[in-house]
Protein backbone atom coordinates (compact mmCIF):
# COMPACT_ATOMS: atom_id res chain seq x y z
CA UNK A 1 0.00 0.00 0.00
CA UNK A 2 1.31 3.19 -0.92
CA UNK A 3 0.34 6.93 0.35
CA UNK A 4 0.47 10.42 -0.36
CA UNK A 5 -0.03 12.96 2.21
CA UNK A 6 0.09 16.52 2.23
CA UNK A 7 2.48 17.58 5.13
CA UNK A 8 1.17 21.08 5.06
CA UNK A 9 -1.56 22.70 2.73
CA UNK A 10 -0.75 26.37 2.05
CA UNK A 11 -4.43 27.65 1.43
CA UNK A 12 -7.12 27.24 4.49
CA UNK A 13 -10.49 25.28 4.17
CA UNK A 14 -12.05 25.98 0.62
CA UNK A 15 -8.59 26.10 -1.16
CA UNK A 16 -7.27 23.26 0.72
CA UNK A 17 -10.09 20.98 0.45
CA UNK A 18 -9.75 21.43 -3.37
CA UNK A 19 -5.88 20.69 -2.99
CA UNK A 20 -7.10 17.59 -1.42
CA UNK A 21 -9.18 16.50 -3.97
CA UNK A 22 -6.47 17.19 -6.26
CA UNK A 23 -4.52 15.12 -4.34
CA UNK A 24 -6.59 12.37 -4.74
CA UNK A 25 -7.14 12.62 -8.55
CA UNK A 26 -3.30 12.38 -8.37
CA UNK A 27 -3.15 9.84 -6.11
CA UNK A 28 -5.71 7.77 -8.44
CA UNK A 29 -3.06 7.12 -11.57
CA UNK A 30 -0.24 6.06 -9.58
CA UNK A 31 -2.19 3.55 -7.09
CA UNK A 32 -1.91 5.56 -3.91
CA UNK A 33 -4.24 6.66 -1.45
CA UNK A 34 -3.77 9.86 0.86
CA UNK A 35 -3.48 10.05 4.46
CA UNK A 36 -6.69 12.75 6.23
CA UNK A 37 -5.47 15.87 7.30
CA UNK A 38 -5.43 17.36 10.84
CA UNK A 39 -7.22 20.40 11.13
CA UNK A 40 -6.69 22.92 13.56
CA UNK A 41 -8.53 26.69 12.86
CA UNK A 42 -9.08 25.43 9.60
CA UNK A 43 -5.98 24.96 8.35
CA UNK A 44 -4.99 21.18 6.80
CA UNK A 45 -1.76 19.24 8.09
CA UNK A 46 -0.41 16.16 7.30
CA UNK A 47 0.62 15.52 10.65
CA UNK A 48 -0.51 15.50 14.02
CA UNK A 49 0.12 19.11 15.50
CA UNK A 50 0.78 18.99 19.67
CA UNK A 51 -2.20 21.60 20.04
CA UNK A 52 -5.03 20.29 21.82
CA UNK A 53 -6.88 21.98 19.55
CA UNK A 54 -5.61 19.06 16.64
CA UNK A 55 -8.61 16.94 14.76
CA UNK A 56 -9.17 15.13 11.77
CA UNK A 57 -11.23 16.77 8.70
CA UNK A 58 -13.81 14.32 9.90
CA UNK A 59 -14.49 17.73 12.05
CA UNK A 60 -15.70 19.75 8.59
CA UNK A 61 -16.63 16.41 6.30
CA UNK A 62 -18.36 13.05 7.00
CA UNK A 63 -15.05 11.38 5.81
CA UNK A 64 -17.83 8.41 4.63
CA UNK A 65 -19.44 10.65 2.46
CA UNK A 66 -16.13 12.36 1.36
CA UNK A 67 -14.68 8.67 0.21
CA UNK A 68 -17.66 8.10 -1.59
CA UNK A 69 -17.56 11.21 -3.94
CA UNK A 70 -14.31 10.47 -4.28
CA UNK A 71 -14.46 6.84 -5.54
CA UNK A 72 -17.48 7.63 -7.66
CA UNK A 73 -15.21 9.95 -9.64
CA UNK A 74 -12.68 7.76 -10.21
CA UNK A 75 -10.10 9.17 -7.54
CA UNK A 76 -8.66 7.63 -4.67
CA UNK A 77 -9.99 7.89 -1.23
CA UNK A 78 -8.60 8.89 2.06
CA UNK A 79 -6.70 6.64 4.75
CA UNK A 80 -6.81 7.52 8.68
CA UNK A 81 -3.69 8.43 9.97
CA UNK A 82 -3.70 5.39 11.91
CA UNK A 83 -3.65 3.02 8.61
CA UNK A 84 -0.95 5.41 7.64
CA UNK A 85 1.32 4.43 10.59
CA UNK A 86 0.44 0.84 10.25
CA UNK A 87 1.99 0.31 7.21
CA UNK A 88 4.52 2.92 6.74
CA UNK A 89 6.24 1.41 9.79
CA UNK A 90 8.41 4.68 10.78
CA UNK A 91 9.87 5.42 7.46
CA UNK A 92 8.98 7.59 4.19
CA UNK A 93 10.14 6.78 0.82
CA UNK A 94 9.95 10.14 -0.88
CA UNK A 95 9.72 13.29 0.54
CA UNK A 96 8.79 16.15 -2.70
CA UNK A 97 8.24 19.76 -1.73
CA UNK A 98 6.27 21.68 -4.05
CA UNK A 99 6.70 25.85 -3.78
CA UNK A 100 4.21 27.87 -5.98
CA UNK A 101 3.17 31.66 -5.63
CA UNK A 102 5.02 33.74 -3.35
CA UNK A 103 6.78 31.36 -1.77
CA UNK A 104 8.38 30.10 -4.56
CA UNK A 105 9.35 33.57 -6.12
CA UNK A 106 10.93 34.36 -2.98
CA UNK A 107 12.93 30.52 -3.12
CA UNK A 108 13.72 31.85 -6.66
CA UNK A 109 14.96 35.69 -5.25
CA UNK A 110 16.59 34.20 -2.53
CA UNK A 111 18.70 31.62 -4.77
CA UNK A 112 19.22 33.45 -7.44
CA UNK A 113 20.81 36.09 -4.59
CA UNK A 114 23.17 33.82 -2.87
CA UNK A 115 23.92 32.41 -6.70
CA UNK A 116 25.32 36.15 -7.69
CA UNK A 117 27.04 36.10 -4.06
CA UNK A 118 28.55 33.01 -4.70
CA UNK A 119 30.00 33.89 -8.59
CA UNK A 120 30.75 37.32 -7.96
CA UNK A 121 31.52 37.85 -4.02
CA UNK A 122 28.76 39.88 -3.75
CA UNK A 123 27.50 40.26 -0.35
CA UNK A 124 23.91 41.51 -0.69
CA UNK A 125 21.50 41.56 2.65
CA UNK A 126 18.44 41.17 2.82
CA UNK A 127 16.10 44.50 3.58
Amino acid sequence: MKFYIAFRYWEQLSMATNNLIALAALASYSGHQVVVPFVIDSQFFGYEMSSDDTQTLALYYSLSAFNNTLRSHGYSTLVSWEKFQSVRQDKLDLLIRFSYGKEAFHRQQTTEIQSLQTRRGFNISKS
